[in-house]
């Protein structure tokens, strides 16, 4: 086999030849030339060996090798080689790198979406009660009393729209008809479906004047002689006494407003006990049926401001005697909101709920209110959705409830299921269908979650090549 020779290059020196068929040290004189070796040692260079093909002019193969031990000799044996040879010195090729892998903290930003939690602490966003929503923002400091002239009660009248709750939803003319009913010690009766705020207009009308306000419930009296007068009893040290009722503390306080909540719902016995407190030229409650009986008089300035619920849906509810109904110098018809307005209301109440919320919540009340009250004949439906109906789904929702779940809770079961495809639930079902309630479910998704960049670290495995 031919002989080649390849130099090492270590802390050795000189260097010392090989000879890649034998693996033993080859003569010295076959090294390169010691200036070529010293300088190999200084700059770490390879010594390069050129072989040329016996017989030929040309240069053959260039073979050429840095060898760390003369273990890695014998994997270059077989290498076929002239006789004629020649060196040259030459800055060697970078070594081949070992390949380490390490791995690497880094932070990264990015943006997801995240789950919201409400504040409740916080005054925006804040669900507020309905008593709450009920005090107007700006209280008048002049009131009209006894003692104010004609003048200055008209001019308060007129003025009065801007004392009324954001949260009162009523027109300015039926606002200042019932401030002046009040001023004037008057009686008016509100009328209209249940649910559209006939009780709570008493309750506003009161936080503006800055007036006492009793409240009697007319709708479930069981004993009128009782609850509206008192009663008698006997004491064994004071004898007979007579324990005078609610309505007696009412009636005696002036300037009080007094609601009389589903008067439409009373007894004949109420009635008849009412007429002479009502009456404006009687204002008296008489305390029993005999002839001289004592009686109790309507204190100054009190006005009775009643409700009543008037149609066949109404069970309970009777057709208010026309006597009495006299007795009510102003009447006010209590309308439905449209959906806008009722839309407002909602999200007062409930500010953390979308608009685009209220707004579809609203709407299903609006177009079932207009099945109802159609007059083309073709009404499958007889019952309105109340206001007071709607802020209940808003309630539901406000804790965590989807709006179907709200719906299906609240609003559904007010219809009923008989006639199965022909009924008026059915009918109900096709108008929530009808103001895309999946649209609301997104809307009430997209309303629990917000996009917000975040910082998060990660661990990445880089190679790093070494020496």
């Amino acid at each position: 086999m031919a002989q080649r020779t390849i130099y090492k290059v270590d802390n050795l020196y000189p260097y010392e030849a090989i000879n890649i068929s034998t693996n033993q040290p080859a003569p010295f004189n076959d090294c390169p030339p010691i200036s070529i070796r010293k300088m190999a040692i200084n700059k770490n260079w390879y010594i390069e060996r050129k072989t040329y093909a016996s017989g030929s002019s040309k240069a053959g193969q260039v073979f050429w090798q840095f060898v760390k031990d003369t273990s890695k000799v014998q994997h270059l044996v077989g290498i076929v080689a002239a006789a004629t040879t020649g060196y040259q010195a030459t800055v060697p090729p970078k070594p081949a790198k070992s390949k380490v892998t390490k791995t690497v903290s880094k932070v990264v930003k990015k943006k997801v979406q995240v789950l919201t939690d409400r504040d409740f602490s916080s005054e925006v966003g804040k669900s507020k009660s309905i008593k709450e929503l009920l005090v107007p923002e700006h209280l008048p400091s002049n009131v009209p009393d006894a003692s104010s002239t004609d003048e200055d009660v008209v001019k308060f009248i007129k003025e009065s729209y801007k004392y009324k709750p954001n949260f009162m939803k009523i027109s300015e003319t039926k606002w200042r008809l019932l401030v002046r009913a009040s001023l004037r010690g008057e009686n008016a009766i509100l009328v209209g479906d249940k649910g559209e705020g006939k009780t709570i207009v008493a309750m506003a009308l009161a936080n503006s004047l800055g007036r006492p306000l009793f409240k009697v419930n007319f709708g479930n009296m069981q004993d009128a002689q009782t609850v509206l007068i008192g009663k008698t009893h006997f004491d064994t040290t004071k004898g007979t006494v007579f324990s005078k009722s609610y309505f007696v503390e009412a009636i005696t306080t002036p300037n009080a407003i007094i609601l009389c909540d589903e008067l439409s719902r009373s007894s004949d016995d109420a009635m008849n006990i009412m007429f002479p407190v009502l009456d404006s030229n009687q204002r008296y409650l008489r305390l029993n049926d005999e002839v001289n009986s004592p009686i109790v008089e309507v204190a100054e300035g009190v006005s009775f401001i009643a409700t009543a619920n008037i149609g066949h849906e109404y069970t309970g509810t009777r057709t208010l005697d026309a006597a009495l109904k006299d007795r009510f110098s102003t009447k006010i018809e209590v309308d439905h909101l449209d959906i806008k307005t009722r839309s407002k209301l909602l999200k007062e109440a409930f500010p953390s709920l979308t608009t685009d919320l209220t707004d579809r919540i609203s709407k299903i009340a609006t177009t079932i209110n207009e099945k109802v009250y159609a007059q083309d004949g073709n009404t499958n439906i007889s019952i309105p959705l109340s206001t007071r109906m709607c802020l209940s789904v808003a309630k539901l929702i406000n804790d965590g409830f989807t709006p179907m779940e709200a719906i299906e809770s609240t609003i559904y079961p007010e219809y009923s299921e008989e006639g199965g495809n022909q009924s008026e639930r059915t009918y109900v079902k096709q108008i929530v269908q009808g103001v895309d309630i999946e649209k609301i479910e997104r809307l009430y998704e997209s309303q629990k979650y917000e996009t917000k960049e975040v910082e998060e670290t990660i661990n990445e495995d880089i190679d790093e090549w070494v020496d």
